[in-house]
Formats: C-alpha cells, structure tokens, sequence
C-alpha cells in the first residue's frame, strides 16, 4: 500500500479598476490584474487546484502568474427606460494568462487566452464570437465540482454563438414560461484531429412566474465534435482516406441527430454510417428551486448522454446530482455561511 501526501499552496494578489463615466446607464470598461503563484507536492499540481480555472493552471510544477482582462458589459436598462431605447448594445472580453517558471509547450503556451470575444446584442438576443469562458447547464456555476456534459477544466476555443443570455418570458404565457436557447458552431484545437468542429445547440426551459417561491427547470444541450483529418485514421475502419465527413449534407445530419442516407460511401466508412456522424455528447438537466425570504435552495441533476441509451434514460442513475443552499442575509455578522453546495457524480451505469 502508497500513501501519497498532496499539497499545494495557491496566492494571488487581484487588482481592480472601472473606468468609464459616472452615468450610472453608461457602460463601463473594467480592468483586473492578478498576480500569483502555485507551489506543490509532489510535482503534479493537485487536482482541485486546477479544476473549473478553464486550463489557466499548468498540471505540473510550481508556477507564479500574472493575469490581466477588460472587459465592457452592457448598459443598465431600468424599468423606467421605454422598450423602444437602448435596445441594441455591444461589449467584449479579454483576458490574458501569462505563467512563468512552466515550459511552454503545444499543449500548454506561454500566454493564454481564455477570454478574447465581442459580442453585440438586441433585445433579448446575443451574437457574440471569440473565446469566452461559459459553463452550459442547470446548477451552481460557482462552487460545482463540474458539469458533466461542459466543464470548465479546458482552454475554450474560438466560436460564433447565437443564444439567449437569460430566459425569455413567452408573451401569451402571461410569464409562467420562459425559455433559453443557444446555436453555434467552433474550431477544435489542431491536436490529434486537424480541422475539426463543434456542433452546439441547447434549449431550457423555466415553469414558474417571477414572484412564485417555486420554479422548475428542465432542459438539454447537445454538443458534437465532427471533421478534420488526422494521419493516424488512414487505413481504419473509421475514416476514408484519414479525413472524416464535413459536407453540408454531414452538418445536416450531425445537427439533427439522424443516421445518414448511406452504411458506408467515399466520405465515410461504416463507422459513422451504423454509429451517427461525429462523437455526440450531452445532458438532460432537471432542477427544482426554492426562494424563501432569506434563503435560496436548488436542486439540481444533470443526466449524461453520449448514444441513444442514454437519450432514453437506460444509464439511470449516471450524472451530477447537486443541492445549492443560498443565504440571503443581509445583516452584519462576524461568522457568516453565505453559500454550501453538495454535488454527487455517478458514472456506473454506462449503458450501451
């Protein structure tokens, strides 16, 4: 039997700065500058000093760093403004990653861009392309141990979205439904497979009036990685010729789900012809909240998919099963719990 001991230390000193007018319906450019460090033992840095840091944090040896980001967010838009102003808006992000005392490599640069975006808006929809940290799913986005189907444990990569930043009350619903989507497509990094995609669609919907104390949700996301060509696929069973469908008629496929037309053809062998073009992955999310006049609960669970299995629920009970308790109070105290958060990840199942 090993016992192995792992410890690290994390430090940072952040810096804060807002420039812009004093309109408080201005929109502001905000300025951060951290500095930092990470030493640890053995060299591997622990797990959880990593997770949900979008790969800004090296996976080995101590390290010290230095972060700077602006970022321009939307205009205030009270009430009392009319629904005709201020509909359109513009922002971005950038946010830059530097470590020091870490060779650079292929897989781990020297400056990162976990940020680097614009986005427009209208209304109630948003454009936006670039890098953007985002997580994708129902549940606490800031102490989660990680949502199943998106994480936040890797560098994002550059991708043009079309979504709903927020729910949407439908009109003739007099606002008990609201709902949530987003479309886009990415670029994967050129690693194994040069060229390839992301498919990513996702739709959420929300059962319950503004003022209720209790609100449920429920929706899915959808992501598939497709295309590309890789040297090591020639001469196997899951590609022709070592490149991998990406015609329209593909994305078509890819996008809704179905098996293509053909078993096999000159853009794919069997393997996709019997399996779906592309590897899809993804969640039914489910969550039931709670809002009383000092507190906050969620519950929340997130059930992984990635065949036809799991789309008809033969995985139960595979996913993240979370309950988030959110303290409302106000008052000045010297001991406070603001937020806990359990979270429960069962893979055993697997299905198909």
């Amino acid at each position: 039997m090993r016992l192995l001991y792992r410890s690290g230390i994390f430090f940072f000193l952040v810096i804060h700065s807002v420039t812009g007018q004093q309109n408080p319906l201005s929109p502001a450019t905000r300025h951060t500058v951290e500095v930092g460090g990470l030493t640890a033992t053995p060299a591997h840095t622990p797990f959880w000093l990593r997770t949900n840091q979008y790969g800004t944090v090296p996976p080995r040896g101590s390290f010290g760093t230095v972060r700077a980001g602006a970022h321009r967010d939307y205009r205030v838009r009270p009430d009392s403004i009319g629904k005709g102003t201020g509909r359109f808006d513009w922002g971005f992000g950038l946010f830059a990653v530097a470590n020091v005392g870490v060779l650079p490599s292929a897989n781990n640069p020297a400056v990162l861009l976990p940020d680097a975006y614009a986005k427009v808006k209208f209304g109630w929809l948003e454009l936006y392309g670039g890098n953007r940290r985002e997580v994708t799913g129902l549940g606490d986005t800031t102490l989660t141990s990680g949502f199943v189907a998106w994480s936040g444990n890797a560098l994002p990569f550059p991708k043009i979205q079309l979504h709903t930043p927020d729910f949407v009350p439908l009109g003739f619903t007099k606002g008990l439904l609201a709902l949530r989507a987003g479309y886009a497509h990415g670029w994967l990094a050129n690693s194994y497979v040069r060229g390839s995609y992301l498919h990513q669609k996702y739709l959420y919907g929300r059962l319950g009036k503004p003022a209720w104390k209790v609100r449920f949700y429920a929706g899915l996301n959808h992501q598939v990685q497709w295309g590309g060509r890789a040297d090591y696929l020639v001469n196997t069973i899951l590609s022709v010729d070592g490149s991998l469908p990406t015609s329209f008629r593909d994305y078509v496929s890819l996008v809704t789900g179905r098996y293509p037309g053909d078993i096999q053809n000159d853009r794919f062998t069997g393997f996709d012809g019997e399996n779906r073009i592309g590897n899809h992955v993804g969640s039914y999310d489910f969550a039931l909240e709670w809002r009383g006049r000092t507190s906050n609960w969620l519950f929340y669970h997130q059930h992984l998919y990635e065949d036809a299995s799991g789309l008809a629920f033969r995985n139960l009970p595979d996913g993240l099963t979370g309950l988030r308790f959110l303290n409302g109070q106000t008052a000045d105290a010297a001991f406070r719990v603001q937020r806990v958060v359990l979270e429960w990840v069962n893979t055993t199942n697997q299905s198909g």
